[in-house]
């Protein structure tokens, strides 16, 4: 997922970022909210589980869909957008959405191991706090 948004982030910054044949900005934000909607209920599953002390497995795979789908909802989106500047501006919004993920997965991790460690759970609202943050840059 980041290596397709670096590549389309190089396109985009050097203007070479065209949309899928048929591809309307309308589609393009559906597949993103649909997108988000996805990696938002993996994220759910996932920190539940963590908080609880379940096993993760299924639910960072969950996440990784997610972060798979919104990155090409965001180089879908980007590919609809004329000014090339506002395409490299959406991409990194979509990388920095991705890379907060991340975060909250590893946090997710170090709480399962410990669910009871009160500075784990705030490292995990921290993260989650930050990720909610990008995610909103993102739609906006």
């Amino acid at each position: 997922a980041e290596y397709g948004l670096e590549t389309a982030e190089f396109a985009a910054a050097n203007g070479l970022l065209k949309p899928i044949p048929g591809q309307t900005r309308e589609n393009s934000l559906e597949l993103l909210t649909r997108a988000t909607k996805t990696l938002v209920r993996a994220t759910n599953g996932l920190t539940t589980a963590s908080k609880s002390g379940d096993k993760l497995p299924e639910h960072i795979t969950a996440c990784a869909e997610g972060i798979s789908q919104v990155a090409a909802a965001v180089r879908s989106v980007a590919s609809t957008i004329d000014d090339k500047d506002t395409q490299v501006k959406v991409i990194c919004a979509g990388k920095a959405v991705n890379a907060e993920m991340l975060t909250v997965i590893d946090e997710c991790r170090q709480l399962a191991i410990d669910n009871t460690n009160l500075q784990k759970q705030k490292n995990l609202g921290r993260a989650l706090f930050k990720w909610k943050g990008a995610l909103t840059s993102l739609l906006e």
